[in-house]
């Protein structure tokens, strides 16, 4: 697994490197987090240009990423000790007086580390054959303030280490537009083949096919 740290030149040396580990896994579970709402619910335009071109690896992306922002979202509520492990949590960013956000954000998410505990980190038995039995309405509600409240403690944290303020929101941008793109490519695309501009089945052609045919096109309108 590749861990996501954020460079942090002005914290002092003893938290320096809890503080950009969790900033940097912070930031990361929050451009998860857009990208799953730009695809799953909140920008119509996509969410229907998706379910044009290719609804079906978008259905499998949604699923992958709701599994991520569970199993992300938990993560940074457990507890410090499990047995003998020690995780690194939110709470290792303070010393002792901790924001009341933190303690807030383990009640919101409280339904979350319910279900990774139950189907995604581990598959419960009873959880299994009857999912409905799972704390499920409202999940969507409760990742987006926990999300937010992840980045209100990281605020905090930077405030008492780190000079000036880093804000998550601000900096972890959606990367769907990447995507968008070439999906509105592929429906103008379907849209000339459709009409008779280019060949059908053109981008499984052979790229000297491909280049011939650009080139008599090229020709072909400067000619008009």
């Amino acid at each position: 697994m590749i861990l996501t740290t954020v460079k942090i030149e002005d914290a002092p040396e003893h938290i320096h490197e809890q503080l950009g580990l969790l900033t940097g896994e912070a930031q990361d579970l929050y451009c998860a987090w857009q990208i799953f709402k730009d695809i799953s619910i909140e920008v119509p335009e996509t969410i229907a240009l998706i379910n044009k071109t290719s609804p079906f690896f978008f259905k499998r992306m949604q699923n992958l990423l709701f599994e991520h922002l569970i199993i992300g979202v938990a993560r940074f509520t457990d507890p410090q000790l499990q047995g003998k492990n020690r995780n690194l949590t939110l709470h290792d960013l303070f010393e002792k007086d901790t924001p009341p956000q933190l303690a807030e954000l383990e009640k919101t998410a409280c339904n979350i580390r319910e279900i990774r505990n139950k189907i995604v980190g581990h598959l419960d038995y009873k959880c299994g054959l009857d999912p409905t039995s799972l704390p499920n309405k409202g999940i969507i509600r409760e990742i987006r303030e926990s999300i937010e409240l992840i980045e209100q403690v990281i605020e905090i944290a930077w405030q008492k280490w780190a000079s000036g303020v880093y804000s998550i929101s601000s900096i972890a941008l959606s990367e769907t537009v990447e995507v968008v793109n070439c999906l509105q490519k592929a429906a103008v695309y379907d849209r000339l083949e459709k009409a008779g501009h280019v060949p059908e089945n053109f981008w499984n052609y052979p790229e000297d096919w491909i280049q011939k045919f650009l080139a008599t096109s090229q020709q072909h309108r400067k000619n008009l």
